[in-house]
């Protein structure tokens, strides 16, 4: 697990779902700062992330929700790029970068997983003693 430093932000705050749909979509800070206005985010709050999910056609992840910490979810996902969402936090991991603008802690519980680009983990997959 690498972090890859998103510092883009323009003085902004709370713009965790911002840094989140820039990374994920592949489009600049400002271009996302944009779309999420556009979808209803007030400068410097935050924002809920389902509604960029529903927008962009991402998949939630169901089978996944609160089973799994950042550094087993890693260990398990090596591929494809996902959105991950933890208590009030929202960051990108796409083949074990990640793209924030702060490292996770490895112990931090998922809350919502979605898939950006990859396959979806299959249940069996998931359920693996650690």
């Amino acid at each position: 697990m690498k972090l890859v430093p998103y510092t883009d932000n323009f003085g902004e705050k709370n713009d965790c779902t911002v840094r989140a749909a820039s990374a994920a979509l592949g489009i600049t800070y400002h271009e996302a700062y944009v779309e999420l206005a556009r979808l209803g985010r007030k400068p410097n709050h935050g924002f809920r992330f389902h509604l960029v999910a529903d927008k962009f056609n991402f998949t939630l992840i169901r089978h996944m929700i609160g089973k799994y910490t950042v550094g087993q979810f890693c260990a398990m996902h090596p591929n494809g790029k996902y959105v991950i969402r933890t208590f009030r936090h929202a960051f990108v991991i796409d083949r074990n970068l990640i793209y924030d603008y702060t490292k996770p802690k490895k112990n931090q519980r998922i809350t919502h997983v979605w898939l950006v680009s990859g396959e979806i983990p299959t249940p069996h997959e998931i359920d693996i003693d650690f």
